[in-house]
């Protein structure tokens, strides 16, 4: 049970940076999916330890709930990469903008390019958008 206890741990553990590490710019931003997957393995692991150690209670649920987590976040946290493209061309744009005004026009341009890059993704689901 001690073995399943520290690898709900370690998983919690993942995903907290997981968590932390999506809200980052472009080239750290790609570590938060990697995070997700490998806490969404470690939680199936726990809960296998879980089951052959015969435990009951917290000890059982707790690595249970880590898996749906670790599932839900695996998707939440890969949503991101979709517009991958748009956020290394906004970050190249803020460099170089010298003035309000040129960072202003980044960020209309990210807008634009993420709305039309999460539009095709959806067009080419069979997904309706909506506008």
């Amino acid at each position: 049970m001690a073995r399943a206890t520290r690898t709900s741990a370690w998983t919690a553990g993942l995903l907290l940076l997981s968590v932390l590490v999506v809200s980052l710019p472009w080239p750290a931003m790609v570590a938060a999916p990697v995070a997700a997957v490998a806490a969404l393995v470690l939680a199936i692991l726990a809960v296998v330890r879980a089951v052959r150690a015969r435990a009951r209670g917290s000890v059982l649920v707790l690595p249970v709930v880590l898996v749906m987590s670790a599932l839900a976040w695996v998707g939440l946290s890969t949503y991101p990469l979709l517009y991958l493209d748009a956020s290394r061309a906004y970050a190249e744009c803020t460099s170089e903008a010298l003035t309000a005004q040129a960072r202003r026009t980044c960020t209309t341009q990210l807008e634009k390019d993420t709305r039309a890059r999460i539009e095709e993704f959806f067009s080419r689901a069979g997904v309706p958008t909506g506008s």
